[in-house]
């Protein structure tokens, strides 16, 4: 999971947990409805979609597996919302130790179970099945997978 995603979280709680204090605990000074809409939005609105971030993020590796991609072992975390869901999924990794030793990783056969390479370069892999297509990019510190259908 992205570390700034779980620090903003934390800080929007104990920020939500200080708005609440002092509206709803202490009233020692009547409160402008934009500290109450303050405590709403973040409590109805940023922290949920920074939990939904955070859920998906957490099982970015599982869904690149169940499509046949073993997870890096070097994978630090995932990074956005790039985490593999919808009709044609993309996956954003930061990786420990750079780009190369990712891509020679998906070059063994037994790491992309099913996947055909067909077009391999410096920075890039391209592999096919089915109908679809997948492209691994790895440039400096990140790992992008991109899954097309086939049109």
């Amino acid at each position: 999971m992205d570390l700034s995603l779980i620090a903003l979280l934390g800080g929007c709680l104990l920020l939500a947990a200080v708005l609440y204090y002092v509206i709803f605990v202490r009233r020692e000074h009547p409160i402008s409805p934009w500290g109450k809409s303050g405590l709403v939005t973040l409590m109805f609105v940023l922290v949920p979609v920074l939990v939904i971030a955070l859920w998906y993020q957490a099982g970015a590796e599982s869904r690149l597996a169940q499509i046949g991609f073993t997870p890096y072992p070097g994978f630090a975390s995932s990074s956005g919302v790039a985490t593999g869901l919808g009709e044609n999924p993309v996956w954003v990794f930061s990786v420990e130790g750079g780009a190369k030793p990712v891509l020679e990783f998906y070059g063994r056969p037994e790491n992309r179970k099913g996947w055909a390479l067909v077009s391999e370069s410096e920075s890039l892999l391209l592999f096919e099945r089915e109908g679809k297509s997948v492209a691994v990019s790895a440039v400096a510190d990140s790992v992008a997978f991109t899954m097309r259908q086939g049109e």
